[in-house]
């Protein structure tokens, strides 16, 4: 399995930062996982488009969606149709970013699990300020959790109680008081569980190298970085 990350700030740019958007690559198969303002465009440098299967996004904010509007231009001249993993709302901003006949839309709900070519997908609602839904990828030999944004729940010892790496929306110091979770309490939980912590979607004015210094074990994912998992 390989990461690679091409957006990790939010909720908007940094000078050197795009918005969420991760490539997962496993069994010859490419999925997307969110895809914010910019990370189209660092996609663009690792991933030929017409090799891309599918897509995942956590939830409806614009720092996780909004490069799916331009991506609809290029499913003009697409041939196929890609897989859009997504929780169904009835929202007009859902109906715009999904309209476009060339999405195969897979509809997703607390503890589904679909096929993804030899690895399986599951799906797990979490708490944030809109629907949120983390990802779990699991193959013969590696599972690989992303949250999506999320505040800290217990919920997430169970989804991550085998996993060995977890993908989170955790770069909050402890005074922080918002639906987003600290680093604290990732750290914490993912050295109990014995999980390589991969930190994401920092604030803008987020130095992370110095103002997360004193955690060690952790990996502070940055653009375009690839990790092999």
């Amino acid at each position: 399995m390989k990461l690679s990350v091409l957006g990790s700030c939010g909720p908007y740019p940094s000078k050197t930062g795009c918005l969420s958007g991760y490539l997962i690559e496993t069994g010859g198969k490419k999925i997307m996982l969110d895809m914010g303002s910019g990370s189209l465009h660092n996609l663009t440098k690792v991933c030929d488009l017409d090799s891309l299967d599918a897509i995942f996004i956590s939830h409806l904010h614009f720092d996780h969606t909004s490069d799916l509007l331009p991506f609809q231009y290029y499913l003009d001249v697409r041939k196929n149709p890609i897989t859009l993993y997504i929780h169904e709302s009835n929202s007009e901003y859902y109906k715009l970013l999904t309209g476009h006949p060339k999405f195969n839309i897979a509809n997703i709900n607390e503890g589904d699990v679909r096929n993804f070519g030899p690895a399986s997908l599951s799906f797990f609602e979490l708490e944030h300020s809109a629907k949120n839904f983390a990802i779990k990828i699991t193959t013969h030999d590696t599972v690989f959790v992303y949250t999506g944004d999320t505040v800290f729940t217990e919920k997430l010892y169970d989804i991550c109680e085998d996993a060995d790496y977890l993908l989170a929306d955790c770069a909050k110091p402890d005074n922080f008081n918002g639906s987003h979770a600290k680093l604290s309490e990732m750290f914490n939980m993912c050295k109990e569980l014995n999980i390589q912590l991969l930190v994401t979607h920092f604030s803008p004015n987020t130095n992370p190298k110095k103002d997360f210094s004193s955690f060690k074990e952790i990996e502070i994912v940055e653009e375009i970085s690839v990790y092999e998992l």
